[in-house]
């Protein structure tokens, strides 16, 4: 019995090894400061992703008062609601969310598919990635047609050579521009001729809608806060395709066609998510990439909130237990830990936290801790983040 014991122990540290070996941590965390007394809600997303054909995510921990919830066109997200009573105990508080995940690759064999395949015209996909979106999406504006109409005089009127032809075409002609403005219009992106990654893939979008093509914009961002969109069409016999023109812009030489060779985690798919704030009050956000936030106040005047967005990862040290989709919200916040500062030597007391991590600003692992209490000598000034296992993220001052 003793030899099965140790054998079993032995296999379990074996799995342990393998399920970090290729097993992302991330985390993500809001820290939110100077709440107005005159603030009657106070409502912030965060995203919430999810399994897909870019990665599997296989553990979530969100702090204790976040509700996953989905809109309309089934996305999920991460919410977090408080009311004017709840908020005067707020100030300087933290909410995060934490998941694991490992990274695939897409690597799409055209030759493969049938090439006689059709549209199951009746599926969600095909149905709800047509026609128009807001501002951004509209296939039928008159420069899209004649574009639109143009590239496919040139193709062999398939679905793959349209594609792939609207592809180099958006890839050659339009001229990457750091706006910082967010998503663009579809007016905007045609007079400027250029502009982001999402705008890239918002012409995109629109010529292949133009032909009936099912097709949507891919929101994602990366384990060191880095943004990015590509697009994604529908390609009967198989699914959806990765295209991404942005990346052919800056690389003419690369094939991103099809491909995906990167580390990103997708937040959403499609633009314009319809959001539950509470009492049947809906709102509309363009990409939920990073966070959104909204808030609610009784007076003429508030003071803005400041509201810090961190987020790091690192190889996971073990699965990650989940917590219900639909866990109960609470009218507070997780538990705080216990830090005291001594001349740079930063003391922990985190009960039931296995270790403590000491970032600095850059997002650089200084320290890591073991156990629930510990000691850190800190060789400079300056701001750290302190992440304890089970809490929200804290940020401190060293002089």
């Amino acid at each position: 019995m003793k030899k099965r014991f140790l054998f079993l122990a032995f296999f379990a540290i074996l799995n342990l090894s393998a399920y970090c070996a290729d097993t992302i941590r991330i985390y993500n965390s809001l820290t939110i400061n100077n709440v107005c007394q005159n603030i009657s809600k106070l409502v912030m997303l965060l995203p919430y992703p999810e399994s897909n054909q870019y990665h599997e995510v296989v553990g979530h921990r969100h702090t204790s008062d976040g509700i996953v919830l989905q809109s309309s066109d089934h996305q999920s997200y991460l919410r977090f609601l408080y009311l004017n009573s709840q908020l005067a105990n707020l100030t300087g508080f933290t909410v995060s969310d934490t998941f694991d995940i490992v990274y695939k690759e897409v690597s799409v064999s055209f030759s493969t598919i049938d090439p006689n395949a059709q549209y199951d015209t009746e599926s969600y996909d095909y149905q709800y990635y047509l026609g128009d979106k807001g501002v951004f999406i509209k296939p039928h504006h008159p420069y899209i047609d004649s574009i639109a109409n143009m590239i496919w005089a040139t193709s062999d009127h398939s679905v793959t050579d349209y594609a792939y032809k609207c592809y180099e075409y958006v890839a050659q002609t339009l001229t990457y521009h750091l706006y910082s403005e967010g998503l663009l219009p579809l007016d905007t992106v045609i007079a400027r001729q250029g502009g982001e990654c999402g705008d890239f893939t918002t012409l995109y979008v629109n010529l292949l809608r133009n032909k009936e093509i099912p097709s949507r914009h891919v929101a994602a961002f990366t384990g060191d806060g880095q943004f990015h969109v590509w697009a994604e069409f529908l390609l009967p016999g198989y699914g959806w395709v990765p295209v991404d023109a942005t990346y052919k812009n800056g690389n003419p030489d690369g094939n991103f066609f099809g491909e995906y060779h990167e580390h990103y985690i997708v937040a959403h798919f499609g633009v314009n998510m319809d959001v539950y704030c509470d009492d049947n009050t809906y709102l509309t956000v363009t990409l939920l990439q990073n966070f959104a936030w909204w808030y609610w106040y009784n007076q003429s005047q508030c003071p803005g909130i400041d509201v810090e967005r961190l987020i790091w990862s690192e190889p996971s040290p073990g699965p990650l237990s989940p917590l219900s989709p639909n866990s109960v919200a609470t009218t507070q916040p997780a538990g705080l830990f216990d830090i005291s500062i001594h001349n740079r030597q930063v003391e922990i007391n985190a009960p039931g936290s296995r270790r403590t991590d000491i970032f600095d600003v850059t997002g650089r692992l200084v320290t890591r801790l073991h156990g629930e209490n510990g000691t850190a000598h800190l060789n400079s000034r300056g701001i750290y983040i302190i992440k304890a296992e089970g809490y929200p993220a804290r940020k401190i001052l060293v002089y």
